[in-house]
């Protein structure tokens, strides 16, 4: 039989199978589905070199095979598919045609992770044969960071922040969201009993959707589970309610681009929206 399949690389094969089916998401549109897996990937990634650390009698031919497998997975999962996923994902950000220069940008990515990795497993033989263990540290950047770049840019475009053509309605929530940690401010040094919060939910699966004719990029959540982490948050006395972990994350990456940058994909965004 070609090649091994005890549980030391159980691992690693799943992260293949998650980095193909990727790419088969990204190619049909389904991109919020391929950020997953690439996210899974890595998951995946961690724990692999731990798992296959804990057979203790692994011949020379399985620790090489280990080597080799593992980075050939990585530059599929965190090489191919990234690329892959950012080139189909062009047109989510703009109407215009896919630049070259942004094809090239991502063979050059690709490309530097191969490079990367082949050396990776030229110097990792050699250090295996005179220590033997895991790394204590890297040369360079691991591809596998990717598997956090990408999903991160990703969600900063899912939850866009104000800015052209909707510029009214959002500084309309910026103003609420200042206001009342403002007013939660003036009432906590005043030892207040009032207690002030904002709820900040997000999309929400409503008749208000389908009347007003919107769609937006991201799943909603139920009204029910909106009432419940609303009633959690203010048992808790917090000022700002955001009710799932996947929208506060999205708020949070927003902070990580400087505004300059970030406006332009805000503009392109609110523009597709009004046709």
């Amino acid at each position: 039989m070609i090649g091994f399949y005890d549980y030391t690389v159980l691992a690693t094969y799943a992260a293949t199978a998650l980095g193909v089916t990727g790419m088969f998401q990204a190619v049909e549109g389904r991109h919020l589905t391929a950020v997953f897996c690439l996210l899974a990937a890595g998951l995946l990634d961690c724990f692999d070199g731990r798992i296959a650390r804990t057979k203790k009698d692994r011949s020379h031919q399985q620790q090489s095979f280990g080597i080799q497998i593992d980075s050939l997975n990585d530059v599929l999962c965190f090489g191919a598919l990234p690329s892959v996923a950012g080139y189909c994902a062009w047109s989510r950000w703009s109407d215009a045609p896919t630049p070259v220069w942004y094809g090239a940008a991502l063979c050059v990515f690709t490309l530097a992770g191969l490079i990367r990795l082949a050396y990776f497993n030229v110097t990792e033989e050699e250090r295996q044969q005179t220590e033997g263990g895991g790394r204590k540290c890297y040369l360079g950047l691991p591809i596998t960071a990717s598997a956090l770049v990408f999903p991160l840019f990703y969600l900063l475009g899912l939850l866009l922040p104000g800015g052209p053509y909707m510029a009214g309605y959002y500084a309309g929530k910026a103003y609420v969201a200042s206001l009342t940690r403002g007013v939660a401010e003036e009432l906590r040094q005043m030892h207040s009993p009032v207690y002030v919060c904002a709820l900040c939910p997000g999309p929400v699966d409503t008749e208000f959707n389908d009347r007003a004719g919107v769609i937006f990029a991201l799943k909603g959540i139920t009204p029910e589970f909106c009432v419940d982490e609303a009633l959690l948050g203010m048992m808790r006395h917090k000022t700002i309610i955001v009710p799932s972990a996947f929208m506060r994350l999205c708020t949070s990456v927003q902070k990580l681009v400087p505004t300059p940058l970030l406006m332009p994909i805000v503009a392109r965004q609110q523009k597709k929206k009004l046709g």
